[in-house]
């Protein structure tokens, strides 16, 4: 190959590959939209996250209250309605 061959050849090369990269690429303005946008959905994932475990906080304690009074209330009735005879 002569080296105007090899010139035309890198020449159509870097073209085609400007152009393929013009294709792939998105403004700058969609860019900053999808970083926008992908901000907003993280922080709402996180506070998603941070209400659940507030929620699973609360049912645990809730429950762990429960199982307590219902033992309390067990040995309330054996002990004093009942006169611990049985």
């Amino acid at each position: 190959m002569s080296e105007e061959h090899d010139k035309l050849a890198k020449t159509i090369v870097k073209e085609f590959k400007a152009v393929l990269d013009d294709r792939r690429s998105v403004s700058e303005d969609t860019h900053r939209a999808h970083h926008a946008f992908l901000d907003s959905w993280i922080s709402r994932e996180q506070r998603k996250q941070e209400r659940w475990e507030k929620v699973r906080t609360q049912v645990t304690g809730w429950g762990v209250l429960a199982v307590l009074s219902s033992v309390f209330t067990a040995v309330y009735h054996y002990f004093f309605k009942n006169g611990g005879t049985h």
